[in-house]
């Protein structure tokens, strides 16, 4: 192995992402490139392809390293320069993110990366409506849900022959095993009982065990999910750190703690001309705060988040994309990972450990220094209380390590992710852990996937909801069919997430689509066609909105209601709209139960 390879490979990556996302013309972003940091990528991506090559069976390895320290480049690296040394180990590659928000951004690097060997990069996830189901590209992107599902044949094409149901059930399963499998920043996929780690260790076991090549690269993993792991792998998990070179100096405020946020905003301290980001751990305040900056800043002010539509996201990646400075992005957990800006100041709420390292590490990324203001929550959600706690119990020690540092990071993400702390998440998702490998357990090569048991990665599923304004020319009604153009469905869907821990979800969805039983329609059916999407449709009624969201991922609603208020916007979901209809749901309650107690 050449490994001088690597350097080249590495050096034109980041210069080609640094003239594309900066303007700048290449000679400039060459003499930036910290060429003794370089020579450290290389070496680890080195090692790891020989690794990949010379592989017998399956093997896990773990690629530590902190947050904008080049592991994109590194592994982008391993995987193209097969075409470079003609050592082919892996002739596709799926880049995996735990979340949709990361995959826009992530894109447009690897379609940059790609050019290098001439291969086409795609997508195939939750959002993007084929039956390509991971056949997409020799560079997919996809997410840990749309993958996994792919693997134990819950996401397969299907189709009727001679009566029976039939479909590609083991078709994403060889694909997976004859690919190089990276799971970008895959922590994240933790959740309030601990079944996302669980499950996905399963998982992954079993891909390695069969022979499969995975790579799984993070800046903050908690030894608890390395040990979840390691319980299964057959062999040994090779870990590789990388401490990082940008020295920044983050000024942590801590006195902000006992204060909320919404109110640190409404005193206006934010200040416009600032570039700024602002995490909130909900969506309702995210859009609350939002709106009091917008009418006080203007349009330099975005928002982000999980419900909005996915138009409506790539606009605002665009913009961040295009913005020189005095941005200042407003938003939920969706922002952690993945936004690379040149941002100074960071105003958040507290959340568990991992999390908060991930958050500031958006900021200072390019000046060396970053102010870092922590504040209080009134409850916890939709985090676990005692990761709270715990990192309120750290939080003095965040300033004084070295962020660069992957070892002094993972000791200190340790102090908030204990033994007993994991032990009390898993034993209240123990039910939908057991069901889950059972599942698995079933499931076997060549076979139908069983048809009891269910199996979930994450404690909760989503609804699809299709925004549509019925006044556009993209769609066309035919009778029970409305035929659209595939971009304007695929940009107007948004997942509305519902819980299988506790019923709130589920109940405030159902609250919202029983006051519009007479203006929504159930999908059931949906066919491409070239450009074309022809959906299938029923009218629905207010007897089976109990049973709808259980039974139906998709579910079709008009933008406006009848009384022309607003379903969503471009602040995504209409937060105040669901807190009007629960109040009204809640006073109905309440009437019924007073009539019942006066007979």
């Amino acid at each position: 192995m050449v490994r001088n390879i690597h350097e080249e490979l590495i050096e034109d990556f980041v210069i080609s992402w640094c003239s594309e996302r900066e303007g700048k013309d290449r000679e400039y972003c060459k003499n930036r490139i910290n060429h003794g940091f370089l020579s450290n990528q290389a070496d680890i991506a080195n090692k790891i392809t020989d690794e990949l090559i010379n592989a017998n069976s399956g093997k896990l390895i773990v690629l530590k390293a902190p947050t904008g320290s080049g592991k994109t480049e590194i592994l982008s690296s391993v995987f193209l320069s097969q075409w470079r040394i003609n050592k082919l180990f892996a002739g596709r590659l799926f880049w995996v993110e735990p979340t949709h928000a990361l995959l826009n951004q992530m894109r447009s690097r690897l379609e940059l990366y790609a050019k290098i060997a001439d291969l086409h990069v795609d997508e195939d996830h939750g959002d993007v409506l084929n039956k390509t189901f991971l056949y997409t590209a020799p560079i997919t992107l996809t997410t840990i849900d749309s993958l996994v599902y792919g693997y134990i044949a819950k996401r397969v094409e299907t189709w009727i022959d001679r009566g029976i149901e039939t479909g590609r059930y083991t078709l994403s399963a060889s694909l997976i095993m004859n690919s190089l499998i990276i799971l970008d920043e895959a922590h994240l996929i933790q959740d309030e009982v601990f079944l996302g780690p669980r499950v996905l260790s399963h998982v992954l076991c079993s891909i390695v065990n069969a022979g499969g090549l995975v790579i799984l690269s993070t800046a903050t993993l908690p030894t608890a999910i390395k040990n979840e792991l390691s319980k299964c792998i057959e062999g040994t998990v090779t870990e590789y750190k990388l401490n990082g070179f940008r020295e920044r100096k983050i000024n942590l405020h801590r006195d902000y703690i006992n204060k909320q946020l919404i109110d640190f905003v409404k005193e206006g301290n934010i200040n416009c001309d600032e570039s700024s980001i602002i995490i909130l751990n909900t969506i309702e305040k995210a859009q609350e705060i939002y709106r009091i900056l917008h009418d006080k800043c203007g349009d330099n002010v975005l928002l982000m988040h999980s419900l909005m539509t996915r138009g409506d996201k790539e606009r605002i990646y665009e913009k961040l994309r295009n913005a020189n400075s005095g941005v200042i992005l407003v938003g939920t957990q969706a922002i952690e990972v993945g936004i690379d800006l040149s941002i100074d100041n960071l105003y958040t709420e507290i959340s568990p450990i991992d999390s908060l390292i991930q958050r500031i590490g958006r900021v200072g990324r390019h000046s060396g220094s970053a102010n870092v203001y922590v504040f209080n929550v009134e409850n916890e959600l939709p985090y676990h209380k005692k990761l709270i706690e715990n990192t309120k119990d750290i939080l003095s020690d965040i300033d004084k390590i070295d962020l660069n540092n992957i070892d002094k990071v993972t000791e200190v993400i340790d102090k908030v992710y204990t033994e007993n702390v994991i032990k009390e998440l898993s034993e209240r998702g123990d039910t939908l852990y057991l069901r889950s490998i059972e599942y698995l357990e079933q499931l076997h090569l060549f076979a139908y996937p069983p048809d009891e048991g269910k199996f979930l990665i994450r404690p909760s599923f989503y609804i699809e909801l299709f925004i549509y304004d019925p006044n556009s020319n993209m769609c066309k009604s035919e009778s029970d069919k409305l035929i659209c153009n595939f971009d304007y469905v695929r940009n107007n869907i948004v997942k509305f997430s519902i819980s299988e821990i506790n019923d709130y979800s589920r109940v405030r969805l159902v609250n919202l689509l029983s006051r519009l039983s007479n203006e929504i329609y159930v999908i059931s059916g949906v066919e491409k066609k070239d450009k074309e999407i022809q959906i299938r449709f029923s009218k629905s009624d207010e007897q089976i909105i109990q049973r709808l969201i259980d039974k139906y991922s998709l579910i079709m609603i008009p933008k406006k209601y009848r009384d022309d208020k607003v379903y969503i916007d471009g602040e995504g979901l209409n937060y105040k709209l669901l807190k009007e209809v629960e109040t009204v749901k809640t006073m109905a309650q309440r009437g019924r139960r007073s009539r019942r107690s006066s007979r």
